[in-house]
């Protein structure tokens, strides 16, 4: 299960409510999501959905909108991302360990590491902002920011990913960056950025059928192969290519 799920599936399971309840309620204000794709999101077989669906969801369910639109942005991130608030949230539990415990062994920090980074973060960040009035960290790749309630997580470079190969090419060339745009829903023929297991992340042309999808390139030397759905990650569909000169 992805960090996102798992939070799904605890606020879910805290709101008393039942997945057919709370699909219903989303139906009664305009979210159109139903109950299988709500499972496929508690199971992680589906990637987190758009910020509106995450804060529909959350009010329904009586929780704090923000966790699961922090979560679900950080599904989406590069793993340098999360490992900036996996380390914040280590020092923290180191902290706070240390104060019944004169010192903390490194198989011991080890273990607790590997927890961190199976658990949701979104609750951390939370906490975090609710004891402090502002708070903003910056690295090479992340710029978050909140105030209050006023929460801004952007890229430095907004997932803006290297083509790997020539499959796309003319239309977008090895080595080039691509922007992505997130969406609920893709379109037969949007070309889309997608991550096929522990493979790199690769962009075709995509035709979703059901419980497939098929991955078609512009050039005619690479081959067309269509996979499982719940083997690939979709990251979002190509709205910009940006050229080293």
């Amino acid at each position: 299960m992805s960090r996102y799920s798992k939070l799904l599936t605890k606020i879910i399971a805290e709101s008393g409510y039942t997945a057919k309840q709370i699909v219903e309620k989303c139906n009664d204000i305009g979210n159109g999501i139903d109950t299988t794709r709500l499972s496929k999101l508690q199971n992680g077989k589906l990637p987190a959905p758009s910020e509106k669906v995450s804060r529909d969801i959350a009010r329904i369910c009586n929780a704090d909108e923000r966790l699961l639109v922090i979560e679900g942005y950080l599904e989406k991130a590069p793993k340098e991302i999360i490992d900036v608030f996996i380390a914040i949230k280590l020092m923290t539990t180191i902290a706070a360990l240390s104060v019944f415990e004169n010192k903390i062994d490194k198989l011991t920090l080890t273990q607790i590491k590997e927890e961190l980074n199976k658990e949701p973060i979104a609750d951390f960040i939370v906490s975090l902002l609710d004891n402090e009035k502002d708070m903003e960290i910056n690295n090479d790749m992340l710029e978050f920011k909140a105030k209050q309630d006023n929460v801004t997580i952007s890229f430095t470079e907004p997932l803006a990913i290297q083509v790997k190969d020539n499959a796309m090419f003319p239309k977008i060339t090895e080595g080039a960056k691509i922007t992505l745009q997130i969406e609920d829903k893709y379109k037969n023929g949007d070309v889309l950025a997608v991550k096929i297991k522990d493979e790199d992340i690769i962009v075709r042309y995509a035709f979703i059928n059901k419980e497939e999808i098929t991955l078609a390139p512009l050039n005619s030397q690479y081959e067309t192969i269509t996979y499982n759905l719940k083997d690939v990650v979709i990251l979002g569909k190509v709205i910009k290519t940006i050229n080293d000169i």
